[in-house]
C-alpha cells in the first residue's frame, strides 16, 4: 500500500510540473547552489587577498566589495557597521529613488542598510539656513576620497 501511494505521489508531481518548468526548477537549484558555494569562498577569503585584489578597484567599487564582505561574514542581520562613504552612496541612492532602494534591499542584492538606519544618520544633521560648514567639510572629504583635486571650497562663510 505503501508502495503504491509513493508512486502515485511521485507520478502526480510528475504532472504538476511540466517539462519546461522542471528544467527551470532544475537550473534554479543548481544556480543556488553555485551561490551558496561563491558566499561560502568569499566568507572565509584571506584579508591580505582580499587587498590585493582590491587595490586594482576604484575606491568606490572597493567600499562595495568591502561591505559585501563584512555582510556575508555577519552572523546576525543587525547591528552591523557601515563605512561613512557607503552611508554616503547609500543615501544619495536612497534620495534617488526609494522604491528601487526598497527592492534592492528586499532582494537582497546589496548589503544596504535599512530606511531606519539612514534616517538615523540623516537625524544627525543640523538643518540651517545657507551653507553649513559641515557640509564643506563632507563635499572635501569626498572630493579627497575619489581623487578629484579640482575642487575649491572656503575655508569659512560670511
Amino acid at each position: 500500500m505503501r508502495k503504491r501511494l509513493q508512486a502515485c505521489h511521485e507520478f502526480h508531481s510528475q504532472l504538476v510540473i511540466s517539462y519546461p518548468y522542471r528544467y527551470c526548477y532544475e537550473q534554479v537549484g543548481k544556480l543556488s547552489q553555485q551561490l551558496e558555494e561563491a558566499g561560502e569562498k568569499m566568507r572565509n577569503i584571506d584579508e591580505t587577498a582580499l587587498e590585493k585584489a582590491l587595490a586594482m578597484l576604484t575606491p568606490s567599487y572597493q567600499d562595495l566589495v568591502k561591505a559585501c564582505v563584512k555582510s556575508s561574514r555577519a552572523k546576525m542581520p543587525c547591528g552591523k557597521r557601515y563605512n561613512p562613504e557607503w552611508v554616503y552612496d547609500c543615501i544619495r541612492m536612497r534620495i534617488k529613488s526609494a522604491g528601487l532602494y526598497r527592492q534592492l534591499i528586499r532582494n537582497k542584492h546589496l548589503p544596504l542598510p535599512s530606511e531606519r538606519t539612514l534616517q538615523r544618520y540623516l537625524r544627525k544633521l543640523k538643518p540651517a539656513y545657507g551653507f553649513q560648514q559641515e557640509t564643506f567639510r563632507m563635499i572635501q572629504q569626498k572630493a579627497q576620497y575619489t581623487g578629484c583635486s579640482s575642487i575649491s571650497l572656503p575655508n569659512e562663510i560670511g
